[in-house]
């Protein structure tokens, strides 16, 4: 079902014209260095888990939550 980027080689990184450089993110695996052989589309990115690691805390608590009374359908 998943298969090495054939356009970076499983490196991730953007092959350039320069022989042994590499600079940015490949376009075609978004730096996943995998892609769907069916839809040759990378994975997609779980946002919630990565959201709350992104946002600098890494904590569930970090996120934005309702309140309880707000849950409840208190105001």
């Amino acid at each position: 079902m998943w298969q090495k980027c054939p356009v970076c080689d499983g490196s991730g990184m953007a092959p350039t014209k320069y022989v042994g450089s590499m600079s940015g993110i490949c376009s075609a695996c978004n730096g996943h260095k995998i892609i769907n052989e069916i839809t040759g589309l990378p994975p997609a990115r779980n946002t919630n888990a990565t959201s709350a690691l992104s946002n600098g805390g890494g904590d569930f608590r970090d996120g934005n939550m309702e309140s309880q009374d707000e849950y409840f359908g208190r105001r």
